[in-house]
């Protein structure tokens, strides 16, 4: 109890948030063992940074949200993915926002493989995208499944719209895509969780990756800590960048 305490205490002190970016989420809506059809889980975390010195005071404000959604029609899972990261300082080179939206339709006809197509949009105002468009479809193929641990690998490929920023002629890129991710899950307790997912796509234009370390802990039946670190890197023929986002917050699930 003394360390749930702490725990909690730290969440509401010691929330902090970098340079972020949109994590990979497992998606599988068609392996919900719940006594309804759907999942809804939320995460918010939020922190306002004062610090001052001789040279003078600044001001930070840092939000990350996230909502998951997901609904299990037979064989067939729908899914719902909104991700937000904004960091406001004292001056505008110091502002960061992210959005980032998600759907997608997965289909089982095995009990361990199953198809999908997804369709993502995502507006990142530190990248050299002014915003990217990419739909996909794949496979996946669950390697272990059990009550502590779970390892899904999904492979697929698609099509990518990117909008360059502060760019002149307002050039657009269209590309073919490939896409490699994995999702691993592993129950150290009855309440303590690890995820790990990541996740690559790779176009003639740009390659991205991206990164999810989560460690979660149960508070009570619907609300649990969580503590993340999420990293992502695009290589690009217009320029490279690599953000990362460290955040301890909240989860409700219903």
């Amino acid at each position: 109890m003394q360390k749930i305490l702490i725990l909690v205490g730290s969440i509401f002190v010691m929330h902090s948030a970098y340079a972020g970016v949109l994590e990979p989420k497992r998606t599988d809506p068609g392996a919900i063992k719940v006594d309804k059809n759907f999942r809804l889980e939320t995460d918010l975390g939020y922190l306002v940074n004062n610090s001052s010195s001789k040279n003078g005071s600044s001001k930070q404000d840092n939000l990350t949200a996230h909502i998951l959604f997901q609904k299990k029609s037979g064989d067939w899972g729908q899914e719902l993915i909104a991700d937000v990261v904004s960091t406001h300082g004292n001056s505008s080179d110091q502002n960061i926002e992210r959005y980032y939206v998600s759907g997608k339709i997965l289909h089982r006809g095995e009990n361990i493989v199953y198809r999908f197509g997804k369709i993502t949009a995502e507006k990142d105002l530190t990248s050299i995208f002014d915003h990217q468009i990419t739909t996909s479809m794949g496979w996946g193929i669950d390697v272990l499944k059990s009550d502590d641990v779970s390892l899904s690998l999904e492979m697929g490929g698609g099509y990518r719209y990117s909008r360059m920023k502060d760019s002149e002629d307002e050039k657009a890129t269209h590309e073919g895509t490939g896409m490699l991710a994995g999702f691993y899950t592993y129950k150290i307790s009855p309440d303590i969780k690890f995820n790990q997912d990541i996740s690559f796509e790779l176009g003639k234009d740009s390659q991205i990756l991206r990164s999810r370390s989560a460690l979660s802990a149960d508070l009570t039946k619907k609300i649990s800590a969580v503590a993340s670190y999420s990293l992502k890197n695009v290589q690009a023929d217009k320029g490279d960048n690599r953000d990362s986002l460290l955040s301890l917050g909240l989860r409700y699930r219903y």
